[in-house]
């Protein structure tokens, strides 16, 4: 997996390059906007992370005119920035980025968030390619949806996360996120989230990624036995019984 990270802080640009290369993710780097965006064009990675505020071009500029451009909308973008009023994070949401992390941030929240992100993305496309023919939505019903999982995929581990930080990712009023969202899945907001995150939660534990009560906290879930009772009534059956060699709490 190919990430381009864009920051002009030389320091925090070649520390970011280490921390992905630790983790075998190969890395292309630009310290402006203006060589960022033309790399990502001419590598084409598979997630960038980029600074704001940054000579030349700066990361919003860069962001949009990546956008502009229909070979490159799929590219998911976080922004990692000293920038954090709420208006710059609206702005920065605003042209496309799935996420906004301030500095000084946590490298095991970036890391993850680019995780995600990844798998999401790879899921997405075995998704399309195995059902081809089959479409339960309109195509901008899909858009939206997909918007919808992006943004709760990247903010999974966010207790608080809910309809008001949608409506705000999406530039969305929240009576116009649950109506859509009612009318596309006949499901409530609240429910949609919940049921994203038991669904994540379900592979997690196939896939021995963690020990019950870890993968939960690391969804967004408070408490243990919420999420305990949460999985039995949405699967039929208690977590630590969907993998026999899943570890304890």
């Amino acid at each position: 997996m190919l990430v381009a990270i864009v920051e002009d802080n030389f320091g925090i640009r070649k520390n970011l390059v280490e921390l992905f290369e630790l983790y075998d993710y190969e890395t292309i780097s630009s310290e402006n906007g203006s060589d960022g965006l033309n790399k990502i064009m001419k590598y084409k990675p598979n997630i960038v992370v980029a600074d704001i505020m940054m000579p030349d071009m700066d990361g919003i500029t860069m962001i949009e005119k990546l956008r502009a451009k229909l070979d490159y909308r799929h590219i998911p973008v976080i922004f990692l920035t000293a920038k954090n009023s709420l208006a710059d994070k609206i702005r920065g949401l605003e042209t496309g980025a799935v996420d906004y992390i301030t500095k000084p941030f946590e490298t095991k929240e970036l890391l993850q968030k680019v995780n995600n992100l990844l798998e999401l993305g790879k899921r997405q496309m075995v998704n399309a390619l195995s059902t081809p023919n089959k479409h339960t939505f309109e195509s901008s019903d899909q858009t939206f949806l997909s918007k919808l999982r992006t943004i709760i995929e990247a903010n999974i581990s966010n207790e608080k996360l809910d309809v008001y930080m949608l409506a705000l990712a999406l530039n969305f009023s929240t009576s116009s996120i649950h109506k859509k969202v009612k009318q596309i899945t006949n499901k409530s907001t609240n429910q949609f989230i919940r049921e994203y995150r038991l669904e994540r939660a379900k592979q997690m534990i196939e896939d021995q990624h963690a020990n019950v009560s870890e993968i939960a906290f690391s969804l967004g879930f408070n408490s243990v036995s919420y999420f305990s009772k949460s999985y039995k009534d949405y699967f039929g059956q208690n977590p630590k019984k969907s993998n026999s060699k899943t570890h304890d709490i």
